[in-house]
């Protein structure tokens, strides 16, 4: 027999699971991963691409890794991290330095949230970064650094669900909403923290899911 040529022998990869005559283009070059819809639907989980160094701090049970302050009440509902009912944050027991972390994020109408890497103080309301979740704040739309960087544009809506990803390497300060950079900045204020959800005030319902870190290499490293 002849040698296969290149996509040739791609195909024959498949023959064990699917015969040849079954196959598609659709099939062959399905993309490696598919966002989850902005249908509202809660009980859809996004789908990541799976790669190995993407750690989840959270399971989708219960709060383990997790701690409360305030009078927010942070529950798990069909999956899904809810903090409703009151002024709060719920923490992560472990502290960070240098990493990426995203979730998906969902808040109701006039619904206000952020989510706060590097904190120094666990109190009322903590000391540290916080990436905005606020679709009506016109000094800190969603995806700011609350205070310090403004986001280049607003992305979101209310009732919807959207993508929020930080990157904190050193100074530098990324957040993407929805896939797109809406900060760009340099900033050496705070260098190391625990991780914080916040469920703003009594009116506000706020919705985590997929909750994921990748640790990068520390200053020291």
């Amino acid at each position: 027999m002849p040698p296969m040529k290149p996509f040739q022998a791609f195909l024959s990869s498949f023959e064990e699971a699917l015969p040849l005559e079954q196959l598609s283009f659709r099939t062959v070059c399905r993309p490696r991963w598919q966002s989850f819809p902005i249908d509202g639907n809660a009980s859809t989980f996004s789908t990541y691409p799976k790669e190995e160094q993407w750690q989840p701090i959270f399971n989708h049970k219960d709060l383990t890794g997790w701690e409360t302050v305030g009078e927010a009440k942070w529950e798990v509902k069909d999956g899904v991290l809810t903090g409703s009912g009151g002024q709060g944050h719920i923490f992560t027991t472990a502290s960070y330095e240098n990493l990426m972390l995203r979730t998906t994020v969902r808040v109701n109408e006039g619904g206000n949230s952020g989510v706060y890497f590097r904190v120094q103080d666990k109190g009322r309301w903590p000391v540290g970064y916080e990436a905005q979740v606020d679709n009506h704040d016109p000094n800190n739309p969603t995806g700011s650094i609350y205070g310090m960087h403004k986001a280049r544009k607003l992305l979101t809506r209310d009732g919807d669900w959207f993508t929020m990803q930080v990157t904190a390497d050193g100074p530098h300060i990324v957040v993407e909403v929805n896939g797109e950079t809406v900060v760009d900045a340099q900033n050496t204020k705070f260098q190391r923290g625990p991780i914080a959800l916040q469920a703003h005030d009594p009116r506000s319902v706020v919705e985590y899911r997929n909750v994921e870190i990748k640790p990068l290499p520390s200053a020291t490293q």
